[in-house]
């Protein structure tokens, strides 16, 4: 494939492209594997393009460049370390335990959402980021159209978390790899009272839940927000994460 090169304003000095037969060769999966880069980009919005990044272990957000005729691409990502949940290690504040006890909690009768509206979640996270949202523009409709079809060891996954009237006040997008549950984005109603112990609670009934369903282990992505690291989490190398990933996913390293 074509290894052009975009040039803008971003963590590298450049980004190079990759498209589906890239990820569907694994020699140059492993020359990525390999190499320093964090991010790459790729004008492929096809169903087909999200599954295959997502079971190479890339997420890919979006960007809007100013190059003409290019527009809003994808810029999937392979991390230099990943934030990684382990079960032993999966936690709740004590505060959000108290919390739990109060008659505010039991009135409110939360529960989990599993496989909830995907446009529903998304309305939340554009709602909640605003301009900083990246699952915008064509992002939704290639979403909906991967979750329209059935996939070889992979579920796009939404979830969220409501209350007894079946208000979504949080919520997110993964996807399931196998036996790995990838977080992409997610969105906490703020005006909800006690939203941060909402969202805690979120966080951790979507983390008792993969426990006791069979999966490895929840990949959180970039190692850089607290929130993962008070849950659990714990950041590993891209070498330990890809080790772990393709022993946890029932996948095969493409020839």
């Amino acid at each position: 494939m074509e290894d052009t090169e975009y040039r803008e304003e971003a963590p590298q000095e450049s980004i190079h492209r990759i498209g589906l037969r890239d990820l569907l060769s694994g020699e140059r999966l492993q020359q990525i594997y390999g190499g320093e880069a964090d991010y790459y980009w790729s004008d492929e919005w096809t169903p087909e393009f999200f599954v295959a990044q997502a079971k190479a272990g890339f997420i890919s957000i979006s960007y809007e460049t100013e190059k003409e005729g290019l527009g809003q691409v994808l810029l999937p990502q392979i991390h230099s370390a990943n934030a990684v949940l382990d079960w032993g290690d999966l936690h709740l504040s004590k505060s959000t335990r108290r919390w739990m006890r109060s008659d505010r909690f039991r009135r409110a009768d939360y529960r989990l959402s599993l496989d909830h509206s995907l446009d529903a979640v998304l309305e939340g996270i554009a709602r909640c980021h605003g301009e900083n949202n990246w699952l915008d523009g064509r992002y939704p409709g290639l979403l909906n159209g991967v979750k329209s079809r059935r996939w070889a060891n992979f579920t796009l996954l939404p979830v969220g978390i409501v209350d007894g009237e079946g208000t979504l006040l949080g919520g997110e997008i993964g996807c399931v790899t196998g036996r790995v549950y990838t977080s992409m984005s997610g969105f906490l109603d703020r005006s909800v009272p006690g939203f941060n112990h909402v969202g805690k609670l979120q966080l951790y009934w979507l983390g008792e839940y993969l426990r006791d369903a069979g999966f490895a282990f929840w990949n959180l992505g970039q190692p850089y927000m607290e929130y993962k690291f008070s849950l659990g989490a714990k950041r590993v190398s891209r070498a330990e994460f890809l080790e772990r990933w393709w022993g946890a996913a029932h996948l095969v390293l493409p020839e």
